[in-house]
């Protein structure tokens, strides 16, 4: 995962039959931390040194033609729950030769389409952040105070001309899942641009920016 940001590599693996592949990571965390309220009635739970409770994710990747795949994260834990709940997961659609063979190849040769109720892409942090137990890449292993981080129902699509990257996005604006609408059942949309090179072996550049309304 490292210098991996949007998984858009078009030279993978041939198609060869549909094939799943299962992942997953753990991670405890061990706490050693003390606390008051310093308002003279300490109404604050005691705490001593002792480990948290395991955080464990479970990946599904499945290949299901040529240029279309897709990817499912469950959290089999998570802080502060010991049940389990999906992630997300989507579709990601690289080639249109399953609909019919040599379907718009010109423009499916730099475009990528992504749908479901994933991780939005926003800014770049959120490729190094923790995922819950997937805390491998993050070296301060808990993530930022402010956190560009969210999961929304909708689509992404990418256009990849050479060294650019171009993105539109537009989701349901939802982080909680849900048919209530408070009246503010309204739509989001995002973008990206960027330029990211492989200098040489030992340099790689990128810079992005983000929008999110």
């Amino acid at each position: 995962g490292i210098n991996q940001f949007e998984a858009l590599d078009r030279n993978g693996v041939d198609f060869d039959g549909v094939k799943v592949r299962l992942g997953g990571a753990f991670a405890v965390q061990f706490q050693a931390l003390e606390h008051s309220s310093g308002l003279g009635a300490d109404t604050l739970a005691q705490i001593g040194n002792n480990f948290n409770l395991p955080t464990a994710n479970l990946d599904v990747d499945v290949a299901l033609a040529d240029g279309l795949r897709m990817h499912m994260r469950t959290y089999l834990s998570s802080r502060p729950h010991p049940e389990s709940w999906v992630k997300g997961g989507y579709i990601q659609v690289d080639k249109l030769d399953f609909i019919r063979e040599g379907l718009l190849d010109n423009i499916m040769d730099i475009t990528t389409i992504k749908v479901g109720l994933m991780e939005i892409n926003y800014g770049d942090y959120h490729f190094r952040r923790s995922d819950n137990a997937r805390a491998i890449y993050n070296p301060f292993v808990g993530n930022l105070i402010l956190d560009a981080f969210n999961t929304e129902a909708g689509a992404e699509i990418y256009l990849t001309p050479g060294d650019f990257l171009f993105m539109a996005g537009v989701t349901n604006g939802k982080l909680n899942q849900g048919v209530a609408t408070n009246g503010q059942n309204r739509a989001a949309f995002l973008g990206k641009v960027g330029w990211d090179k492989e200098i040489n072996a030992d340099l790689r550049t990128r810079i992005t920016g983000s929008i999110y309304t």
